[in-house]
């Protein structure tokens, strides 16, 4: 069968059985608590939390993001690689969804262009090409003014 990597939302998501009640409590926690009532609104003989549906047309970037924040924390890694993660949410939605990452216990590493991102991390990570290699340099977040480092390194 051919895979599909749009974000679902499915109790096998998570491995194994995952309680309902949890399932709609992180769907709230990150701001998506309507999504089961419009998708019965939708579709309302293929909804509920084992549907399995094209989210990534019936939901914004913005949503598709907050539902992949949710899927981590049903599936709770030990390290979470985000990767323009929040690139379509606002500010307040961004740092919703690193707190919760810390309130669930997922560490996490951060790829992005957002100033806003340096509050939600201790270390940057800098790879720069030089040549045919890279090097790397690890700062202090508290140590970076994210403005000026984008505008010498873009």
């Amino acid at each position: 069968s051919e895979s599909n990597s749009a974000p679902t939302a499915t109790n096998g998501s998570a491995g194994g059985d995952v309680d309902d009640a949890f399932l709609e409590t992180v769907l709230r926690d990150v701001m998506l608590g309507d999504l089961l009532d419009r998708c019965e609104a939708e579709a309302p003989d293929a909804c509920g939390l084992d549907a399995e549906m094209d989210w990534s047309s019936t939901l914004s970037l913005g949503e598709q993001q907050r539902l992949a924040f949710a899927r981590l924390l049903v599936n709770k890694p030990d390290l979470a690689i985000l990767d323009e993660s929040t690139s379509a949410l606002d500010v307040q939605t961004e740092e919703q969804m690193y707190v919760l990452l810390k309130r669930f216990g997922i560490s996490y590493l951060s790829v992005g262009h957002r100033p806003t991102l340096l509050k939600y991390h201790r270390s940057v990570l800098q790879l720069k090409r030089e040549g045919g290699s890279y090097s790397a340099s690890l700062m202090d977040a508290s140590d970076v003014d994210m403005e000026t480092y984008l505008m010498n390194t873009t």
